[in-house]
């Protein structure tokens, strides 16, 4: 058998799919050829198992378009053809991905969907890429035998649209976009007195998180002077942090209770060495965000927060707003808030057996998501490919 997965944006997923390829006795002999990007491999290939022989790394080049790329795994797969293709993530070219699914020769196709809505909702522009984006949208959706999402809550409202549709009867399926193994990260304790660390993970994106509440916070912590500091684990977005990222900066000639990291990316042992060290994850996350072309993406609903996969992959406990969605089993380690003020008293309140209470419930929903209980979920994605 030979699995062709497309990804060069999601690499967190693009690691769960492969990890359960390889780790699957019913995948032993296949070969998984991946396409995506060279930075992407570079952080793949820091975590275990990636070294694995079955895995074919097809790779875009800094130097190549988006276009050329898409251009050459379209070619490689029509004179190498997969059996199953997945497209676990169609970022650009979308009408160009879509041919890789026509003729009766055309592999057995599996879509993700990450931003639902953009998949059906078209706001009018002069642009005519946004019109070709949207077309070969609504193409890769029409002729992907199947569509995965990373969530339930997701999944329930992807078929409610898809209902409306001519498409009602297209098969949906879950698979979340991460796993947990136990004992590859230590579990974290408390100490009265300690400095909490809690972590926001992900890029600095003022689409999707409000800052506003992070500086709120910040506030009453050097007010009330509270033991805790927030670290911002990921790059800073060109287009969409510019007003934080000076913010940050002006705070941190003040302050040494906020952390944030330059460059393009943050390497992947340095985001998990951080993230394991952390007492909490926290999701400032806006309701609602425009991601592309003007269409309204809402968190937990129509778009799944890749901090769900941080949450289940590092056993941690996390900060989360009443209004954001999860999945069964997530609520039990969340700590809800309205404003930043509850998150203060939490913090000031907190004492290590009330810790300790969020850390075993953390890891219990995490012992939920290791990849033996993934697997059966992998095969049946792959056994509805053909349908």
């Amino acid at each position: 058998m030979r699995l062709a997965i497309i990804d060069t944006e999601h690499f967190e997923v693009l690691y769960t799919l492969l990890r359960l390829s390889t780790g699957d006795q019913m995948m032993a002999g296949a070969q998984v050829q991946v396409y995506t990007t060279e930075s992407n491999a570079q952080q793949l290939r820091s975590l275990p198992g990636m070294d694995h022989p079955m895995i074919d790394w097809i790779l875009k080049t800094k130097k190549e378009s988006a276009t050329g790329f898409a251009m050459r795994v379209v070619r490689l797969i029509r004179k190498n053809p997969a059996d199953v293709l997945w497209l676990s993530t169609v970022a650009d070219n979308h009408l160009l991905y879509a041919r890789l699914l026509d003729g009766k020769n055309a592999p057995r196709s599996i879509l993700s969907l990450h931003n639902v809505n953009g998949y059906f909702d078209y706001k009018v522009s002069f642009s005519i890429k946004r019109l070709l984006r949207f077309t070969g949208k609504k193409s890769l959706l029409k002729k992907a035998q199947v569509l995965h999402v990373l969530s339930n809550g997701v999944a329930q409202y992807l078929r409610s649209r898809l209902l409306k549709t001519a498409l009602q009867d297209k098969v949906v399926h879950v698979l979340p976009g991460a796993f947990f193994e136990p004992g590859i990260f230590p579990s974290t304790e408390y100490k009265t007195g300690e400095k909490l660390r809690i972590v926001i993970p992900g890029s600095i994106d003022d689409r999707r998180r409000s800052y506003n509440q992070v500086f709120s916070l910040l506030d009453k912590i050097n007010q009330q002077k509270l033991p805790a500091e927030i670290i911002l684990l990921g790059s800073f977005q060109e287009e969409h942090s510019g007003s934080t990222r000076d913010k940050v900066r002006k705070y941190q000639l003040l302050y040494n209770n906020l952390k944030s990291f330059e460059g393009p990316e943050v390497d992947q042992p340095l985001f998990d060495a951080q993230l394991a060290a952390a007492h909490f994850i926290w999701m400032p996350s806006m309701r609602d965000a425009v991601i592309q072309d003007d269409v309204l993406e809402s968190y937990g609903v129509s778009i799944s927060s890749g901090n769900n996969g941080d949450i289940i992959r590092f056993a941690k406990p996390f900060i989360a707003p009443v209004f954001l969605r999860f999945d069964d089993g997530f609520e039990p380690s969340c700590f809800r808030y309205e404003k930043t003020s509850a998150i203060a008293g939490m913090i000031s309140n907190l004492t290590p057996a009330s810790y300790q209470l969020k850390a075993a419930l953390a890891e219990k929903l995490s012992m939920t998501y290791r990849l033996d209980d993934l697997l059966p979920s992998f095969r049946s994605l792959l056994a509805l490919a053909d349908q």
